[in-house]
């Protein structure tokens, strides 16, 4: 009978509101952790593929710069910077320079000058009309 009161006992202790309403805060700051533990995950995995991605792009900026100090080894692909850098040429080479428009221009070139005819007499561009321009033209007679 002994037995019987002490377990009767026990279980009436355990049972009894301030242990459950204190499981019930236990539990739920467990379960908050792993809430908080989840979100990290996916903020991580988030990270990891902008990271990722930040290495395949630092990849292939180092595989072209290899591959241009490689051109810049030899003496044909200094020769072949230096002319497209300066628009330099050699004795005896001259340099053509083909422009889109006339504001393309270099810095010592005129629009027209520097302009290749197509044979016809024209520049084969026609000089810039801003706003102003156009509404100056459209009232000229």
């Amino acid at each position: 009978m002994l037995e019987y009161r002490q377990k009767r006992k026990l279980r009436k202790a355990l049972y009894s509101p301030f242990v459950i309403v204190f499981l019930i805060i236990i539990l739920g700051v467990f379960i908050k952790a792993t809430w908080n533990v989840y979100k990290k995950s996916g903020e991580s995995q988030v990270y990891l593929s902008q990271a990722m991605a930040q290495l395949d792009k630092a990849s292939s900026t180092e595989a072209a710069l290899a591959n241009s100090v490689a051109a810049l080894n030899t003496r044909e692909g200094v020769e072949t910077d230096i002319r497209s850098q300066f628009l330099v040429a050699k004795p005896g080479e001259q340099v053509a320079v083909i422009l889109d428009n006339a504001s393309d221009t270099p810095s010592g070139a005129s629009g027209t000058n520097s302009l290749i005819s197509a044979g016809d007499g024209s520049t084969g561009a026609e000089a810039p009309h801003g706003f102003w321009a156009s509404v100056w033209d459209f009232f000229k007679w």
